[in-house]
């Protein structure tokens, strides 16, 4: 599992979020920027879906939040796989893309 923001985790962490929970933070998370970066976390005040959640989480403050790695991952592979397109056609594929993934989507699948 991995923690969100970034920093130690222990043996008394939350539980993991499901698929469709982390999904909606990402979502909530992107909608209002104007573009996303691809390749890494952030970089000179821009980021990638993952470092908004992350930004998200701590404006909100949320707390630690937990996904998998394997989710994780997944958002950043969606993210970075348009590394030709400008921020804001990424932001765009990534609403959408979340979005659909969303949308009849279970609570509770993991």
């Amino acid at each position: 599992m991995e923690r969100l923001p970034l920093k130690g985790a222990w043996a008394d962490d939350p539980p993991p979020l499901t698929r469709k929970e982390f999904l909606q933070y990402v979502l909530r998370s992107i909608r209002s920027r104007r573009g996303l970066i691809h390749g890494t976390f952030s970089q000179g005040g821009r980021v990638c879906a993952i470092g908004a959640t992350q930004a998200y989480v701590q404006r909100k403050h949320l707390g630690l939040i937990v996904a998998s790695k394997a989710l994780i991952e997944e958002v950043q592979q969606k993210n970075d796989s348009v590394p030709d397109a400008t921020p804001a056609e990424r932001l765009k594929m990534m609403l959408t893309w979340l979005r659909e993934q969303i949308k009849d989507m279970p609570s509770d699948e993991r």
